[in-house]
């Protein structure tokens, strides 16, 4: 069944200001602020940080045991995987929509950068 009526959605809210700024400033509004993610917690620096040390760790699992190692196994790969589907899916939409810039380049965080 698909849902219907009004969605909420997330407007991308330009500050200028860092997380600490917003915070200290008390920036808040009900938009979303440029340095944090939409559908998960964190900033976008984070994400990116996480993504890329699973990209290069030899497995998910080992990348996990260091990046989450508060929580269970099956936890955290759920964690680590809803991060990179994520990234990967939108460095993948920036390869479509830069083609001549991005030509060569993977879907990975390192190869974008």
């Amino acid at each position: 069944m698909r849902p219907r009526g009004l969605r909420l959605v997330q407007v991308r809210l330009t500050t200028g200001l860092t997380s600490e700024e917003y915070v200290s400033q008390k920036g808040w509004v009900i938009l979303l602020p440029d340095f944090l993610c939409s559908r998960l917690t964190g900033t976008l620096a984070e994400v990116e940080r996480v993504v890329a040390a699973v990209e290069v760790a030899p497995t998910q699992e080992a990348a996990s045991e260091v990046l989450r190692p508060d929580i269970e196994l099956p936890g955290a790969l759920r964690w680590l995987r809803r991060r990179i589907r994520l990234v990967h899916a939108g460095l993948a939409a920036a390869i479509g929509l830069l083609p001549v810039l991005l030509a060569k380049c993977e879907p990975t965080v390192p190869s974008i950068r």
